[in-house]
């Protein structure tokens, strides 16, 4: 999900991409919604790729193995 379904909700952030780069943020949704992981992201400069808490470690895990974004700008928070 990319709109803001989830205002109201706690939220934590998965990942980091550029807002520059739409492939990656096109993989990231697919990755994602694939999974059946909802997400939120926003930005301007650099996006937030949030999910719901349970889903974090997954949702990281899908995304740093995902060869498809190894040639992206992608960074994980520190936890």
């Amino acid at each position: 999900m990319t709109m803001n379904f989830y205002a109201d909700e706690e939220l934590v952030g998965a990942a980091l991409i550029g807002a520059t780069d739409l492939e990656a943020r096109a993989i990231v949704e697919r990755l994602l919604g694939a999974a059946g992981i909802d997400y939120f992201i926003e930005g301007s400069v650099v996006y937030s790729v949030q999910v719901h808490p349970p889903d974090l470690a997954r949702a990281r895990e899908i995304l740093r193995s995902s060869s498809e974004l190894k040639d992206h700008w992608i960074q994980f928070p520190v936890e």
